[in-house]
């Protein structure tokens, strides 16, 4: 599955939960989605989705949603800008439909089931 995979620190180095779901909903990709059975141009869209993630994460200086802080002791302020991460029950900011909370490899996973949907698997 394509969560677990971007989550294995051996096969890319630095993505943490938040990140993979943010970067997951960005692309249209569902968390238990085969890794081999994506297209060229999905791998594409997630390539740019993690990098688009990333980038806005050290822009908002970090996620403080648990105890992560910088090394100055402040909080990083980009947990006020996440898409479906930690917002179950909540509105999907595209199209409406309630966020969903999996557990995928071990972890909780947030998602929109339309825009993110089964089909895809």
């Amino acid at each position: 599955m394509i969560k677990p995979l971007l989550l294995n620190q051996r096969f890319i180095a630095r993505l943490g939960n938040i990140y993979v779901d943010e970067a997951l909903f960005e692309g249209g990709l569902h968390p238990q989605r085969k890794a081999d059975t994506l297209t060229s141009d999905e791998l594409c869209r997630l390539h740019h989705s993690i990098r688009d993630v990333l980038r806005a994460a050290i822009k908002d200086q970090g996620t403080s949603v648990s105890d992560y802080v910088r090394p100055n002791g402040s909080k990083g302020t980009h947990q006020y800008s996440l898409l479906v991460s930690g917002r179950a029950g909540e509105a999907c900011p595209r199209c409406g439909t309630t966020i969903e909370r999996l557990v995928v490899g071990g972890r909780g996973t947030y998602i929109c089931p339309r825009c993110q949907g089964k089909s895809a698997l």
